[in-house]
């Protein structure tokens, strides 16, 4: 392994990947997942960009870590703002966003390098492997009214293997050629938190970009779902603004049943845990009514974009929510999940929209270039 400073790029010496880490108090994920990475076997630029920490970041890396290209900003702007701008000034041939609370397991870089090196139009994320040793993700489902929900979530990493397709890619680790990730613009900087990773994957595929689980790199990535009342505020606000940029005017007419019920049982659950969630829920709605008109104008700009129509892309997503980070006891989830499916069915009137399967890994295949 070699790590290439920016003394070197500035001699003209390349490396094959830039690592991109969107850092905030995140010091001590970053002493973990830094000596996995100077072990890899790839030549290697790494970039932080640290959304304002106050735990002494750039100090321990300047200490520990010179040849580390450290960005630290002049106040909290979101993940996506904080990835664009390493994304911006990355020199590697490929650039894979990473979060730090991730470890790297061995030559798992080497082979997103070659996976984006067979794709060179695609977006490609990893194994990603849990503290429980059970699969976190192999990318993510996507019901149809916006939810996204991981791929494998709780299978067993070691029956996973080869590269597939996916509806969406994991946040936790991106790679793609730097030509691809300037060629879409980065991540949309309004999300500053959670499915930002959804609505890139959607852009991509609507511009005829691939995406792809490279399942035979594995990364660790130390996650336990905690929902706060503002988490779920930027999921909701979030999964609306994605449905509002991405769906034609004729899907959100055929849907608009089947969201309002997704609306409904967003709510339930938010009264379920209180009332900062109920304001939560509310805010998010609001924040589509304000932006109503904008993001109309936004979509008629994308369409001018796209090289496929969104019954493409709705054709890879479920009509089943996947419950399993929810609800812990399995006959009640199946039971609720059998009811969603049922549910949402009812609205697939068009014979040519047919959203299947559920959250379980797809069959390893060779995907094509």
């Amino acid at each position: 392994m070699s790590l290439v400073t920016q003394a070197q790029v500035r001699q003209g010496e390349r490396p094959e990947l830039s690592v991109v880490i969107c850092a905030y108090e995140s010091r001590n994920d970053l002493e973990r997942l830094l000596p996995t990475l100077v072990n890899q076997d790839v030549t290697l630029e790494i970039v932080v960009v640290d959304n304002h920490s106050q735990d002494g970041t750039g100090a321990f890396l300047a200490q520990t870590y010179p040849g580390v290209r450290y960005l630290r900003a002049p106040q909290n702007q979101g993940y996506g703002w904080a990835s664009n701008w390493g994304i911006r000034v990355a020199e590697g041939r490929s650039v894979l966003v990473l979060n730090p609370d991730t470890e790297v397991e061995p030559h798992a870089l080497k082979r997103l390098v070659e996976a984006a090196d067979r794709h060179p139009r695609a977006l490609i994320t990893p194994k990603l492997i849990g503290d429980d040793g059970r699969l976190n993700a192999c990318g993510l489902s996507i019901h149809m009214t916006g939810v996204s929900t991981c791929l494998g979530f709780g299978e067993d990493p070691d029956t996973v293997h080869g590269e597939f397709s996916v509806p969406a890619v994991s946040g936790a680790a991106i790679i793609g050629r730097r030509s691809t990730w300037r060629a879409l613009g980065g991540f949309d900087e309004r999300y500053f938190l959670y499915m930002e990773e959804v609505e890139l994957s959607l852009r991509a595929r609507l511009r005829g970009f691939g995406l792809y689980c490279a399942a035979d790199a594995a990364v660790r990535h130390h996650y336990a779902l905690a929902l706060t009342a503002d988490k779920f505020y930027w999921l909701e606000r979030n999964r609306l603004l994605t449905v509002a940029k991405h769906y034609s005017p004729e899907r959100l007419r055929q849907l608009r049943a089947a969201l309002r019920v997704t609306r409904l049982l967003t709510l339930v659950y938010a009264v379920h845990r209180g009332r900062r969630f109920v304001q939560a829920h509310r805010a998010a709605g609001a924040y589509l009514r304000l932006h109503r008109e904008e993001l109309r104008r936004e979509r008629w700009k994308s369409e001018q974009t796209q090289r496929i129509s969104d019954a493409a892309i709705f054709r890879d997503m479920t009509a089943r929510l996947d419950l399993r980070q929810l609800v812990s006891e399995e006959r009640r989830r199946q039971h609720l999940e059998d009811w969603s499916e049922r549910v949402y069915r009812r609205w697939l009137k068009d014979g040519r929209l047919r959203p299947g399967g559920d959250a379980s890994v797809p069959e390893p295949r060779k995907a094509s270039v």
